[in-house]
């Protein structure tokens, strides 16, 4: 067995907490630097000249930064990385999303119906509406048991309903399968009939001043769509018939620009045609 020297006998009772770090720097320091009265024993393995030399021990306090310090043997700093937020890709995500609101948002306001973004149906919009859909129109109603707001977009008309006491209801009506849309009105609200596929849907309450535009714009929508399918084809040009080719190809034969076997090669094309 390898005998230790005093110094690496201190170091492990420190390490294995039989003496405290205060009573193993006094001991250390008394093996380090020898007393006057007694000279330095000879020793076959070297001894450390330092404390440093011998053990590092961690300062109480290090203080922290953001990249580790500059190596030196008179350093005990250590380096402690930094505490990272979200992902890169969940902020993106979160981005997105709050620039996607603000859009829509602002295409309300354009809409004339600011007074509506307090609605919490509002917040929804980001994930109902397609990505390369806009808000035209919108206005509050009851419909089906549940006030909501009809979103009247460049691509269909949305009712939304964020109930209380149930979750998301969401109706949508393709422009394309909207056959009509009826209004009236009333003292101060009006209602919002919607035919679409042989079934109507009828959204109540609606504030009076909203009805009209609203149903106009949709009325346009559907009225442009209608004429859009029901516009004839463009006719194609006319083709020649047979008999005017055989005419023409015969003229290049008597001005002498066909030979004869030029004009029958041709002629036969024209016959299997």
């Amino acid at each position: 067995m390898v005998e230790k020297s005093p110094a690496e006998a201190l170091k492990m009772q420190y390490v294995n907490g039989l003496i405290t770090r205060e009573r193993y720097t006094e001991m250390l320091s008394s093996l380090v630097t020898p007393s006057a009265s007694q000279p330095p024993v000879a020793s076959a393995s070297p001894t450390p000249t330092s404390y440093k030399e011998m053990v590092y021990i961690p300062p109480v306090s290090s203080p922290k930064s953001a990249s580790p310090p500059a190596s030196s043997s008179d350093d005990y700093s250590y380096y402690i990385p930094p505490v990272y937020g979200p992902s890169s890709a969940a902020e993106s995500a979160t981005q997105s999303k709050r620039g996607r609101q603000e859009e829509i948002n602002e295409q309300i306001r354009k809409s004339g119906a600011g007074g509506l973004l307090t609605r919490k149906e509002i917040n929804e919009l980001p994930h109902i509406l397609w990505e390369d859909e806009t808000v035209e129109k919108i206005v509050s109603g009851y419909y089906n048991g549940g006030t909501g707001i009809l979103v009247a977009s460049n691509k269909r008309l949305i009712f939304i309903d964020k109930g209380l006491l149930y979750g998301l209801r969401v109706e949508d009506f393709p422009y394309d399968r909207v056959t009509s849309i009826q209004y009236k009105t009333g003292l101060a609200l009006g209602d919002i009939t919607i035919f679409a596929s042989g079934n109507n849907a009828v959204i109540q309450n609606v504030p009076k001043g909203d009805v009209k535009p609203f149903s106009e714009y949709v009325r346009a929508r559907i009225t442009a769509i209608s004429l859009h399918a029901s516009a004839p084809p463009t006719p194609l040009p006319p083709q020649e018939d047979m008999f005017t080719k055989l005419e023409r190809l015969a003229a290049l034969r008597d001005k002498g620009i066909l030979s004869d076997e030029e004009f029958n090669q041709q002629k036969a094309k024209i016959l299997n045609q």
